[in-house]
């Protein structure tokens, strides 16, 4: 009735979901992931964010989605930034590629739609009308987080960044939503994909107007702020280059 979606975190199968933990009681989350998704399948069919593990096999990474029967699915690269990076997750690229692959060439009518692969085939068609998310494309990001006490907070991903981005506190309950745009971290994510926030390697790259930079808590440091590409850059262009010979 209000046209509010649903969206389950499922990291892939159990070998692949199970580094999640309840903090309750340590108990791995996989279970109790599925038993809310096939719930949910009763009423609606929900959407799937994935976090991208890439020591998990592609083949099973996609045939697990298949065959718990996903319509739609997003994936989504780890959080991190230049002090935290994992150096294991430097093969994101070529497992990205494998993916698409695997997506692409499968005739089955009912396989998943993937977000991440329809962004970048609409940008390097120029579908003016699609213009990407947070991760690609030249948009702006528009999102706030109001967490369950009420307060209105940026993004949760950019909370790795940091716990005090913000100059002050908001609230639902003594603010209106907008009054955090004043915000110099509001602004940043806002324009995230613009060139006035856009380090100099991204402006100059021949990949902008596709990649935007990528997701803006991936180009934080210590030392530069956010004025980097992407932890991801190397992997994103090599994924969106092969991409396009396709």
């Amino acid at each position: 009735m209000h046209n509010i979606q649903v969206c389950i975190s499922i990291d892939g199968n159990k070998t692949a979901s199970n580094n999640r933990i309840f903090k309750t009681n340590e108990h791995a989350a996989y279970n109790s992931i599925m038993d809310g998704y096939n719930i949910s399948k009763k009423y609606i069919i929900p959407a799937i964010l994935s976090v991208i593990n890439t020591n998990i096999d592609t083949d099973e990474y996609y045939t697990f989605f298949n065959d718990i029967s996903v319509s739609y699915m997003d994936c989504l690269p780890p959080d991190s930034t230049y002090d935290k990076f994992d150096m294991n997750a430097n093969k994101l690229g070529l497992w990205l590629i494998k993916l698409f692959d695997l997506w692409y060439f499968d005739r089955n009518k009912n396989k998943p739609r993937i977000r991440m692969f329809e962004d970048a085939i609409n940008l390097f068609l120029g579908n003016e009308n699609y213009a990407g998310g947070e991760l690609f494309g030249r948009n702006f990001n528009g999102v706030i987080d109001i967490r369950t006490n009420g307060d209105i907070d940026v993004v949760d991903t950019l909370r790795i960044c940091g716990n005090n981005l913000l100059l002050a506190k908001y609230n639902i309950m003594y603010n209106e939503l907008d009054d955090i745009i004043n915000e110099d971290i509001f602004y940043k994510f806002y324009n995230a994909h613009q060139d006035n926030v856009l380090c100099k390697k991204c402006r100059n790259c021949i990949v902008k107007d596709v990649c935007g930079g990528g997701l803006l808590m991936h180009r934080f440091s210590e030392i530069n702020g956010f004025d980097n590409p992407s932890v991801y850059c190397f992997d994103i262009f090599y994924y969106l280059c092969t991409y396009k010979i396709h």
